[in-house]
């Protein structure tokens, strides 16, 4: 007996194809259905999955009233978080909040603050047929400058100072993006990761905390101390070869349609691709014609990575900003004169923009000029890139907000 889907708004035939784990992905999904454009399926639509699938999360959600969403509460059952990194024991015995429903099949936890794929999830209750809220419900609020203020005096006391491999605890209030640390959480040791800035990535909840909300246990190193290179990094963000982890394809350009990156980054410039079509077909055409980014996002939401970080791709029609910025291409789902892009798409772009600042420490800020760290193609050529709707969502603010989560 087969499953009945009901197509919300966001939805690609890709997506759920992904999400269950369809055999022959999207073109078997459309057959199946008798779907004759793949590309067009409207909310509401009912689709029939084969009993082929693997069911990607249904088994579990069937249990409760609706289906996963924005305020669920679930257990991770899956060994992996969206990120690729092990999800622990005694992280499996906790239960979470759904606070975003991202692109390709990911939920971010509240808590955790950490992206799942659906399929690994157990709703236990909360089931919601609502659409998700487009933006992400990270507040704007920072730590506290006294947040955590023992953790430098603690830290002092032990040899050297908090680096990649260090265990630690958390004494802050909130982690860097701004939500609240559940008082279960500090109470465990942690190993950092990656430290970027002033900031250190938790291995075991893949989440980002001020270093000076950390109290060091054990494994002090003495290198660099906490600078803006990173203590005992081994990831150097400004030339150390980093990609984002929601990157799930790449395409190698190796050194074509780019040169050596000679800035630090501190910029994010976003582009359309004026075409309805995957990530990976962007970044093909780029690749086999004369230009290319950093990365492409299609327009079911996957992201594909291209010209590796360390590098400047050759974008925005200026050097300077380029050798700056990490550039990405927005696939299309409309046409002139508005080149919308879907629900999924612009979900992709906030999540690899917050990724991105993340690692690089950048304060996301569109001035209308070049110095500001969102900049645009059409700020330094004769052009409409990215096009009316993205260029909206720069102009307005609206960008700007949802990457903050404002």
């Amino acid at each position: 007996m087969s499953t009945t889907y009901v197509v919300k708004s966001g939805d690609t035939l890709s997506g759920i194809a992904d999400r269950y784990k369809v055999s022959g992905g999207y073109q078997a999904l459309a057959k199946y259905n008798g779907i004759t454009n793949p590309n067009k399926i409207s909310v509401g639509q009912k689709i029939q999955i084969p009993d082929s699938s693997t069911g990607g999360s249904t088994s579990s959600s069937s249990s409760s009233s609706g289906s996963i969403g924005v305020g669920s509460k679930v257990k991770i059952t899956g060994s992996k978080y969206a990120t690729g990194q092990t999800v622990p024991g005694w992280v499996k015995q906790n239960t979470y909040t759904v606070s975003e429903v991202g692109s390709g099949g990911k939920l971010l936890l509240k808590e955790i603050v950490s992206w799942v794929y659906a399929k690994d999830v157990q709703l236990i209750s909360g089931g919601t047929t609502s659409k998700p809220s487009s933006s992400s419900s990270t507040s704007t609020s920072k730590p506290s400058s006294s947040s955590g203020s023992s953790s430098s005096s603690s830290s002092s006391t032990t040899s050297g100072s908090i680096g990649v491999g260090s265990t630690v605890k958390i004494t802050g209030s909130t982690y860097a993006t701004g939500q609240s640390i559940p008082s279960w959480v500090k109470a465990k040791n942690y190993t950092v990761s990656q430290i970027s800035g002033s900031k250190a990535l938790i291995k075991e909840i893949v989440s980002w905390v001020y270093i000076k909300d950390l109290q060091l246990v054990s494994g002090g190193t003495s290198s660099s101390g906490s600078g803006s290179s990173g203590s005992g990094s081994t990831s150097k963000p400004a030339t150390g070869g980093t990609k984002s982890s929601l990157a799930t394809e790449s395409v190698d350009f190796g050194n074509k349609n780019s040169n050596a990156r000679t800035s630090k980054v501190s910029k994010i410039t976003i582009h359309h691709m004026a075409g309805n079509m995957g990530a990976k077909a962007c970044a093909n055409m780029h690749k086999n014609g004369s230009a290319s980014a950093n990365y492409y996002i299609g327009s079911d939401g996957t992201i594909c990575s291209g010209v590796a970080e360390t590098r400047r791709a050759w974008t925005s029609s200026n050097g300077t900003n380029d050798h700056q910025a990490i550039t990405f291409e927005v696939a299309n789902n409309s046409g002139a004169p508005d080149w919308t892009v879907s629900k999924a798409a612009y979900n992709s772009t906030i999540a690899l923009c917050r990724d991105i600042c993340s690692r690089y420490g950048i304060t996301p800020h569109f001035n209308g000029s070049a110095s500001g760290s969102l900049t645009a193609h059409y700020m330094f050529a004769s052009t409409a890139c990215p096009g009316p709707y993205l260029k909206n969502k720069l102009k307005s603010g609206q960008l700007e907000k949802d990457i903050k989560g404002s």
